[in-house]
């Protein structure tokens, strides 16, 4: 088959893959860090009722499996631990089914945790390609992010979501959570099952209905909603602590509202809980306490006990983690059965309150509004890692739809200035917002906010 052979400069690609069943690209260069990767021409494919997607090229990030390669999570202990898998992840064999061009896997943060590029041991973290060049790509979807930036032969690029769109922020490009249970996760590598989601993104909003429809295994939305649109924006989280961030929000919350011909609804998610509270704790940040450690910890912990013991048992020592990843173990590692257990019952409450109370999905389409960085400033490649005194704890709008299992957007809308000590010139960051929709809607989510900023004269792609 006649193929084009791209430059790619950027590191974002563990490598490069050809056939169905996958195996690396033989005797292509691969010299300073640009490897050089075989991609279909787009010449032999013809989109059909049979093949919706038919041609269009996807990378995946190196947690999801793909027949004939190893998988990585970007850790080279479990790389080499493991042989070549023997199956492809469903989501994926699916997407192959409609004529989907799997070209390459991508790095991430290891263990699919939150690591800053200066923490990335064993693989070196992607170029960020906004900004100055030289900002985080965030994690752990961090190749995801910056090759949908970065690469226009790239139609989609396939990430997986626990409590972040960070990677849509940060690199500047759309980007979508599903809600649970839309696409399987088999022959993913878990993290925290409860948090788990395949997810996408690109540069082009207006392709995302058409990946998605085929992505969901035909399912239409599950929720077809004629009532009457709700928008809120939450004072938990807003305003943020950057001004202009907050700024550039409320003018593109102004945009949706005038729109979509509704009001938004300021209100504290918090104070609500407060006055209708279906548990013996009306504090909601005592509530979620230690979401993290007894949430994420613990299932990142004992999600990888097998890994642990077998590399053990092989090689007589334990394996190399990044020191994020120590942490994160130590703290799951301290966490009993019952904890977990006790606050995934917390999880399943504050949903169903939720759901019933804030979005009210008996009666409204309600979409929420959030921030995905609280105080949006530079973050360099070089920054030195911090490791956090105390997990994470309370309600952060990260955190929401995992919670909610419901689907939520990343949109770029603006951009912010700053003096980057890297060029000694004034850049610019990405603004971004999430729009998170009740769940089963995520097709309509889409097509309202494709709609929203096509009307309101904002970029689609």
């Amino acid at each position: 088959m006649l193929c084009e052979i791209s430059r790619l400069p950027r590191g974002l690609l563990s490598y490069s893959l050809i056939s169905r069943s996958f195996e690396r690209v033989p005797n292509v260069p691969d010299n300073d860090r640009a490897l050089g990767i075989v991609v279909p021409s787009r010449l032999y494919f013809q989109e059909s009722p049979q093949l919706p997607l038919d041609g269009w090229r996807i990378a995946v990030k190196d947690n999801y499996h793909l027949q004939g390669t190893r998988t990585s999570i970007c850790n080279r202990a479990f790389y080499n631990l493991y042989l070549p898998q023997e199956s492809t992840a469903k989501c994926l064999h699916d997407l192959q089914n409609d004529g989907v061009q799997i070209v390459g896997k991508l790095h991430m943060s290891s263990f699919a945790l939150k690591e800053n590029p200066a923490e990335c041991v064993d693989y070196h973290a992607p170029f960020n390609p906004r900004a100055d060049g030289y900002q985080t790509p965030a994690g752990s979807s961090s190749g995801s992010g910056a090759a949908a930036a970065s690469y226009d032969f790239l139609d989609i690029t396939l990430a997986t979501d626990r409590s972040g769109r960070r990677p849509g922020l940060w690199n500047g490009c759309f980007a979508l959570r599903p809600s649970n249970g839309r696409v399987s996760y088999e022959g993913i590598v878990p993290l925290f099952e409860r948090f788990d989601s395949p997810s996408i993104m690109g540069r082009d909003l207006g392709r995302f209905s058409q990946f998605v429809s085929s992505w969901f295994e035909k399912k239409a939305d599950s929720v077809t909603s004629t009532k009457p649109l709700s928008l809120i924006m939450p004072l938990d989280f807003w305003p943020t602590s950057n001004a202009k961030q907050t700024e550039c929000a409320e003018d593109f919350i102004a945009n949706v509202s005038e729109t979509l011909n509704v009001e938004a609804l300021k209100m504290s998610v918090a104070n609500a809980w407060k006055k209708n509270c279906p548990s013996n704790e009306p504090d909601l940040d005592k509530y979620f306490e230690n979401i993290t450690q007894h949430g994420l910890c613990y299932a990142a912990y004992h999600n990888f006990s097998n890994f642990r013991n077998c590399y053990q048992r092989k090689n007589d020592h334990p394996p190399f983690v990044t020191q994020i990843v120590r942490y994160m173990w130590g703290l799951g590692r301290m966490v009993s059965q019952a904890q977990h257990e006790n606050m995934l019952e917390k999880f399943e409450t504050f949903r169903i309150w939720f759901l019933q109370n804030i979005m009210d999905i008996g009666n409204k389409n309600t979409i929420i509004v959030l921030p995905i960085e609280e105080d949006l400033k530079p973050i360099y490649r070089d920054d030195p890692p911090v490791i956090p005194s105390v997990p994470a704890a309370g309600l952060v709008s990260l955190h929401l739809s995992p919670l909610l299992g419901a689907p939520e957007l990343v949109v770029p809308i603006d951009s912010i200035p700053y003096k980057s000590r890297v060029t000694k010139k004034t850049e610019q960051l990405p603004i971004a917002v999430a729009l998170l929709g009740a769940p089963g809607t995520d097709l309509k989510l889409v097509e309202t906010v494709l709609d929203c900023l096509k009307r309101s004269g904002r970029p689609t792609k």
